[in-house]
């Protein structure tokens, strides 16, 4: 008599998160700003991906709006949700202090062929910022 074999779910290093599926299936603040303050951009040519930034800033240097348009990958939809999102409501100081992997860990970290998608928000992200203080005349030395 044979033995039953067992069966192992092994969760394979391509597959998504759900907070990252979640991010692509019901993108949030997807748009562009037509009165931002701030725009930044950021492409991939290798696999023809494009990731646009664009925020709002109040008074007070606090991000009170955030939109992105992405044309691309899943994941690139996905960082595209999740950085407006943690950007949001926040100041420009601390929208500028994100990295790559602050959106890793917020999206339950992406498959490894897909991380650079977290680099691309980063620099879109920092031209936005850079682009609204500039505006606000203000541009602190660590911007610079």
């Amino acid at each position: 008599m044979r033995a039953k074999r067992q069966t192992v779910t092994v969760r394979p290093n391509h597959a998504y998160r759900p907070k990252a599926i979640m991010n692509y299936v019901t993108p949030q603040n997807e748009g562009r700003l037509e009165d931002a303050d701030g725009r930044g951009f950021a492409s991939s040519t290798a696999d023809d991906e494009h990731l646009e930034l664009s925020i709002k800033v109040d008074p007070q240097a606090t991000v009170c709006e955030a939109k992105f348009r992405a044309a691309g990958s899943p994941a690139l939809v996905a960082v595209g949700s999740i950085v407006t999102q943690l950007m949001r409501n926040n100041s420009l100081r601390v929208a500028m202090s994100l990295t790559s992997e602050d959106l890793d860990y917020a999206l339950g970290h992406l498959p490894e062929l897909r991380r650079y998608t977290t680099t691309m928000a980063i620099t879109a992200l920092r031209q936005a910022v850079s682009q609204a203080w500039k505006k606000r005349q203000s541009l602190p030395l660590q911007l610079a």
